[in-house]
C-alpha cells in the first residue's frame, strides 16, 4: 500500500495507466460513499425539490473529496521529501515529476471541472 499511494516511482507505462485508473475509481468511490452518507431523504421541508438537493449534496461530496485529496497531495509531497521533487527540468524517463504525479493531477483537475459543471447546471436550474 505504501508502494502504491505514497512513492511516487514508477517502473513502466502500465503502472502510471494503474495507478491513474486506480486513483478515479478510488475518487468516484469516495464521492459516491460522502454522497451517500451525507444525503438527508427526510427533509421535506426545505425549499428546493428532491432533484436539487441531490445536486447540492453532490456539490458537497466534491468540495469534501477536493479537499481531502489537497491533503493527500501535502501529506504525499512531506513524506516524499521536497528535493525529491524536481519541478525545474523535463526529462522524458522515470525521473520526471510530472509524470510521476500524472494520476493525481488528472482526478485534481477532473474533480475542479466536474465541480464547476455541478455547479454551473445548479445555478442555471435555481435562476429559473
Amino acid at each position: 500500500m505504501y508502494d502504491f499511494f505514497i512513492n511516487i516511482k514508477f517502473e513502466s507505462v502500465f503502472d502510471i495507466l494503474l495507478k491513474t485508473v486506480a486513483f478515479i475509481a478510488i475518487g468516484f468511490i469516495l464521492i459516491w460513499l460522502i454522497n451517500i452518507i451525507s444525503f438527508n431523504r427526510k427533509d421535506k421541508e426545505g425549499v428546493f425539490n428532491l432533484n436539487n438537493r441531490l445536486n447540492i449534496n453532490y456539490l458537497w461530496s466534491q468540495v469534501v473529496f477536493i479537499f481531502l485529496l489537497t491533503i493527500y497531495m501535502v501529506v504525499l509531497y512531506f513524506l516524499n521529501g521536497a528535493f525529491n521533487f524536481k519541478w525545474d527540468n523535463f526529462p522524458m524517463d522515470k525521473t520526471n515529476t510530472y509524470l510521476q504525479l500524472l494520476p493525481i493531477i488528472l482526478l485534481f483537475i477532473g474533480s475542479l471541472i466536474s465541480f464547476y459543471i455541478t455547479y454551473s447546471a445548479l445555478l442555471k436550474k435555481l435562476k429559473n
